[in-house]
């Protein structure tokens, strides 16, 4: 993995960062994966796929691009992307509002997008939006 990180000033970072997965599959590994899987989910069988699938394992190559911000001390934000080679990608937008010194709240978007036969493309959660309170005595 190599990154290449930038502070843009104290409350501020900007990330990017290439990953090199030796173990993943190529393409032609990865569209027989996802074709095996179909052909086993529509015949109804029992399955460990949906158990052994791991999102960040399929692609051998993957970039990251993160920003973080901090505003008055008291609003943080991030925006992350990492796309894999298969052209798919997962989005992570968090924002983060410290009510107190012990009370946090968080709002999380998480988005994965790609085609039918890509990594995220494939994952079971498409869309999610979370929101949290946090408290740290």
């Amino acid at each position: 993995a190599r990154e290449l990180s930038h502070p843009v000033n104290e409350a501020r970072n900007l990330v990017a960062e290439y990953f090199r997965n030796d173990q993943g599959y190529s393409a032609a590994e990865r569209l027989n994966y996802f074709q095996a899987a179909d052909l086993q989910l529509a015949g109804g069988l029992p399955t460990g796929i949906p158990r052994d699938y791991k999102l960040s394992g399929m692609n051998r190559d993957y970039l990251l691009v993160r920003y973080q911000d901090e505003w008055r001390e008291r609003y943080t934000g991030e925006v992350s992307v990492l796309a894999a080679a298969d052209r798919s990608y997962s989005l992570r937008a968090q924002g983060n509002y410290a009510i107190s010194d012990y009370y946090e709240l968080r709002l999380v978007l998480l988005q994965n997008r790609g085609e039918r036969d890509s990594e995220f493309g494939n994952s079971p959660v498409s869309n999610a939006l979370e929101l949290s309170l946090a408290a740290n005595f």
